[in-house]
């Protein structure tokens, strides 16, 4: 068998076993095909080039899959190692999916609050990435917001071309009456304009939505409602639309339920939807029913930008005539996405989420520190087991990497632990007033962002408590398993003595944080109102809602008073137009002879003349009210009452009775009133600030109020009573929440209770899980030098020395972790500072009392193992070497 020059070459990528087959095959067939010569030697070349080609293939395959093979081999015999040192040591392997499944269970509920709350997309609404809110301002970052002409949104709604839609909604309540029979309920009706559903994207789930006609033409009273209040109201019946409901006592028919939309406003749930023309239908002499868009949606068109649209929108309402309130011009602002302008609520939900997120990534950190400890001693009790295996072969990268996957397991049980944790949290939030201040969370669960971030959370643990433990045991040699002071073993004490004491710092700093919050809630509820919110009712009456008209309402009133004070079991009854913990008006007053610009501003409150003795507010000077005084208009001539705090300001130490002050109020010329006496100090709505000059004017007549009401012994009962009069005073008029002022009090600090309540949590957990493992590190030390303890026993060292050697180091921990913490406690403490009252947030007392606290505790937790030490019985131990 010849073969020619090129074959020869080829023949060389032909394994050699291989070759004199390969050779022979091909010569044959060039000979029957006769093929001779340079032709026959080119042919030959070629194939014996394919065929080398497929056995190299054939080789690259075989190479792969054996190491395929060979990795799942590995990673199943790493599985099946791992399971077997779970099972050989149970209590260990739980005790670290517990510590961590408390650090991932709490992250995880408190996720999804924030979750639910803020980051989830607006239910019910389309590609919420393209929607612009607008408001009308003086500033692009002025609270103080506007209502705009229905002429001035129709113009920006029309020549915007940035936006392809542009519609108004404003918020409201009204009385709604589902049932004749029964008493009608307060429910959130929202006003909207022409394209509010369509702008947004919502769809209808029974029914349909608002036609053209229904936005603006007057007489055609429709109403859509919301999923929820379908569900709750009426019991998810499907025959729902057309059926007819009374609304502040005027007949509408529901003609859709929107799919998922609960409305554009996180902090708020709405129950339906009114078009702009119902306006005529409640109140037909208001002639500026197309007036008072106080938020507008839009959405972006097609390749516009944000910049776009605020600079048309500023053109068009340029064009259209300014809109001046006072001193102020007011123009249109864009903002992105839904948000409320200036984002007041997104920022005050963003201040508490922000403390509650730090204190729950340090409980993380510090369950992971923990778990890390558990997982250092779990390989230091098998590092005899690890260094045989080192010795027979086994590399450090191959330990490394089962220690590695035991970790993963473990985390991959505290994850599912965490995330039912997780749940139960989720429910006690959504259930319990934990977290009151969030009304929007009574629709609270976990959603797939929540178990990708418990997922993530669980993942990353790894890193924490995993790497460095598997890494440092993965070190160990020949000598570890005969050598308990090897270089390895110092290494880990090392690192369990820095793990607890990272531990006592991070609980130290959230002990701190919670005590400083704790006692500022007390202080905030010790504050001294002036008067006794405990002992008062009080609920909203407002006939507006349900339709009344001036007459009507006068009467609903007078009669409401009159039957409330002849009921038996109530000692007083007064009128105010707002709450005294509530809102307040505010005027500019300043005495005869000064000018405009000495002019101080003030709040005012409007009430019946039983206010005071109702409230406990004492008279100090003059008098009250008369009930004429009190049930005439506000006018030139009309009296006023003011607090201390405002006598003094303005007439220092004067009598001020008898004295006029000059006042004006709402834009109109200035009045002059007498004064008629000075009352107590009572602090209003900001209970932080304190008590601030306040002036009371005559109730008069007013379509709202707040009914206040004394009873004469304990509250429990008089609520029904108090229905039961409104209800015969005025039977369309929804009487809802009767509670005591003492109630809304404490939700004008709900945001410190809830902190409170969540950093007390967080802190008594931080520190049962620092001090569990100030005690299993106590208890390694302790177990690892039996021996040394029982020849020093022997040798003569009493019990007293050898516990003082064990507590010395153990306070040495806690004093290092101490100091540690004592840097954390201001970064801390500085996020609580806008939280606080009453107190400093590096008050020294509560530090000193926390790090005393800590320190016995750990002596504490130390203790057993300390016993355990001091009772070792040297000929026991030492025969048991």
């Amino acid at each position: 068998m010849r073969l020619g020059p090129f074959a020869r070459v080829a023949l060389a990528l032909v394994p050699e076993h291989w070759r004199d087959s390969v050779a022979r095959d091909l010569s044959d067939e060039a000979a029957r095909a006769d093929r001779t010569g340079m032709r026959r030697d080119l042919w030959l070349a070629l194939h014996i080039v394919r065929v080398g080609m497929r056995f190299s293939r054939e080789a690259r395959h075989s190479k792969a899959a054996a190491g395929v093979r060979s990795s799942a081999w590995n990673l199943g015999t790493d599985v099946r190692l791992a399971l077997r040192g779970m099972r050989r040591e149970p209590v260990s392997a739980l005790a670290v999916m517990l510590t961590l499944a408390l650090g991932t269970g709490t992250a995880t509920a408190t996720y999804a609050v924030v979750n639910h709350a803020l980051l989830r997309p607006m239910p019910g609404v389309a590609d919420e990435s393209r929607l612009v809110s607008v408001y009308i301002q003086a500033g692009a970052t002025t609270p103080m917001r506007a209502g705009t002409s229905f002429a001035h949104l129709e113009a920006m709604r029309d020549h915007t071309p940035a936006l392809t839609g542009l519609a108004g909604w404003d918020f409201g309540e009204k009385a709604v009456a589902v049932d004749p029979a029964q008493p009608p309920r307060t429910a959130s009706l929202f006003t909207v304009w022409r394209g509010f559903f369509e702008v947004l994207g919502v769809r209808p789930r029974l029914g349909r939505l608002f036609t053209t006609d229904e936005y603006e033409s007057t007489g055609t009273n429709v109403l859509i409602i919301s999923e929820r209040f379908w569900r709750r109201t009426f019991n998810e019946d499907p025959a729902v639309v057309g059926r007819r409901v009374l609304v502040s006592g005027q007949p509408f028919e529901i003609i859709g339920v929107a799919r998922d939309f609960q409305g554009l406003d996180r902090l708020r749930q709405e129950d339906g939807w009114l078009t702009l023309a119902s306006g005529r239908t409640f109140d037909p002499s208001d002639k500026d029913w197309k007036y008072g868009a106080i938020q507008m949606v839009g959405r972006l068109a097609p390749g516009a930008s944000l910049a776009a649209v605020q600079a048309q929108l500023t053109a068009v309402f340029s064009a259209v005539g300014e809109s001046r309130i006072g001193q102020r011009t007011f123009w249109p602002f864009a903002f992105p996405g839904l948000t409320d302008g200036i984002g007041l609520s997104r920022t005050r939900m963003l201040a508490v989420f922000r403390v509650m997120l730090a204190g729950v990534a340090l409980l993380l950190v510090l369950a992971c520190a923990n778990a890390a400890n558990l997982m250092l001693a779990r390989h230091l009790r098998r590092r005899q087991d690890l260094a045989v295996r080192h010795a027979l072969g086994a590399s450090r990268m191959r330990l490394l990497r089962e220690l590695l996957v035991e970790a993963a397991g473990l985390s991959l049980g505290a994850g599912l632990l965490g995330l039912g944790l997780g749940a139960i949290l989720t429910s006690l939030f959504r259930t319990s007033r934990l977290l009151s201040y969030l009304p929007v969370l009574d629709e609270l669960s976990l959603d797939w962002r929540v178990a990708a971030f418990s997922a993530a959370a669980s993942a990353m643990t790894i890193a924490f408590f995993g790497l460095i433990p598997a890494m440092l045991a993965a070190r160990a040699d020949i000598r570890m398993g005969v050598a308990s002071g090897s270089r390895a073993t110092r290494h880990a004490g090392w690192l369990r003595t820095s793990l607890v004491g990272a531990q006592v710092a991070l609980s130290f700093a959230l002990v701190v944080a919670a005590a400083l919050l704790a006692q500022s809630v007390h202080r905030l509820q010790a504050v001294d109102f002036g008067f006794q919110p405990d002992a008062v009712l009080a609920f909203s009456f407002q006939p507006m809602r349900a339709g009344y008209d001036d007459a009507a309402t006068t009467a609903a009133m007078k009669h409401l008073r009159d039957q409330l004070k002849t009921t038996p079991g109530i000692d007083g009854v007064a009128m105010s137009l707002f709450s005294p913990l509530g809102g307040v008006s505010g005027s500019s007053i300043r005495l005869a002879g000064q000018n405009d610009a000495q002019a101080a501003k003030i709040w005012s409150h409007y009430v019946t003349e039983e206010y005071f003795s109702v409230l406990g507010i004492p008279v100090l000077h003059g008098r009250a009210f008369s009930a004429a005084e009190a049930a005439g208009l506000r006018a030139d001539g009309s009296p006023i009452i003011l607090n201390e705090a405002l006598a003094r300001e303005m007439f220092g130490t004067e009598p001020p009775v008898g004295r006029e002050i000059l006042q004006l109020s709402r834009g109109k010329a200035w009045q002059t009133h007498p004064v008629v006496g000075v009352v107590g100090n009572a602090v209003g709505s900001d209970v932080r600030g304190g008590v601030a000059p306040l002036a009371y004017e005559p109730f008069g007549v007013s379509r709202i109020s707040i009914a206040l009401v004394r009873p004469a012994g304990r509250v429990e009962g008089v609520a029904a009573l108090i229905r039961q009069v409104a209800r015969e005073a005025a039977p369309a008029v929804p009487v809802n929440d009767i509670t005591s002022l003492r109630v809304e009090a404490d939700e004008k600090i709900a945001q410190e209770r809830v902190l409170s309540r969540l950093s007390l949590v967080i802190g008594a957990i931080a520190a049962l899980l620092a001090l569990a493992g100030l005690y299993a590190t106590v208890a390694q030390f302790v177990g690892e030098r039996t021996r040394e303890f029982a020849i020093r026993t022997a040798l003569g060292a009493t019990r007293p020395i050898i516990a003082g050697a064990i507590l010395r180091r153990v306070a040495t921990i806690a004093v290092a972790g101490l100091v540690a913490g004592g840097l954390l406690v201001v970064g801390l403490t500085s996020l609580l500072a806008t939280y606080l009252f009453g107190i400093s947030p590096r008050d020294p007392l509560t530090i000193v009392i926390a790090a005393t606290g800590l320190t016995a505790a750990a002596v504490a937790a130390a203790w057993p193992a300390v016993r355990r030490a001091v009772r070792v019985d040297p000929a026991t131990a030492l025969r048991n070497d």
